[in-house]
């Protein structure tokens, strides 16, 4: 939803939880900020944990809105990629990126970027997981989706700019898959 979230559950007239914030916005300072709420919190910019009594979920709530109150959520998803890179290539520095792991905050994936032609339009293995296949080049390629299909808006034989990462896969010949990070369609880009 590009913006900071928290998420308690109350056992006992206890809440706990933890948050994840957004890059412009540090969720420690801000719980920090408003601290007289919480009995225990802890985490960095990116990520918190938080203990409160049940009846001060409501308070630390509108304390924390009225600090974020200033941010205004981009309306779309920005994706910073590192390189662009053919598909055919990814094999190759397969390895290197496989060393790069585990991949986390303070470690992000690599996002490559490269133009393809959509082959077919994508298939739903569940309501979360889709499979999109694109070509390049004259070779077809799965690409894996994670999310809704809001994300996915790709016809047949579209040519469109596809931001991927590559995850560790034991089910494939070449030990990963081809994960979707962004798509656009390139007749709405300026070259």
């Amino acid at each position: 939803f590009r913006r900071p979230a928290i998420v308690l559950s109350d056992e006992d007239g206890r809440a706990h939880g933890s948050g994840r914030s957004v890059p412009d916005i540090d969720l420690h300072a801000v719980v920090t900020s408003v601290s007289k709420h919480v009995e225990t919190f802890g985490g960095h910019s990116q990520a918190i944990g938080v203990t409160m009594s049940a009846a001060a979920v409501a308070p630390f709530r509108d304390a924390l809105c009225a600090k974020c109150k200033c941010h205004t959520p981009r309306s779309e998803r920005t994706v910073m990629v590192d390189a662009n890179l053919q598909l055919a290539d990814a094999k190759q520095i397969w390895p290197e990126v496989n060393a790069l792991e585990p991949f986390g905050n303070s470690n992000p994936n690599p996002i490559f970027a490269t133009r393809v032609q959509v082959e077919t339009a994508p298939v739903y293995i569940t309501n979360w997981i889709s499979r999109l296949r694109v070509r390049q080049n004259g070779v077809v390629y799965d690409v894996k989706h994670f999310g809704t299909a809001k994300g996915l808006r790709a016809l047949p034989g579209e040519r469109v700019d596809l931001a991927y990462s590559l995850q560790s896969d034991s089910w494939t010949r070449e030990g990963f898959s081809f994960v979707l990070e962004a798509l656009r369609n390139t007749a709405n880009t300026r070259h």
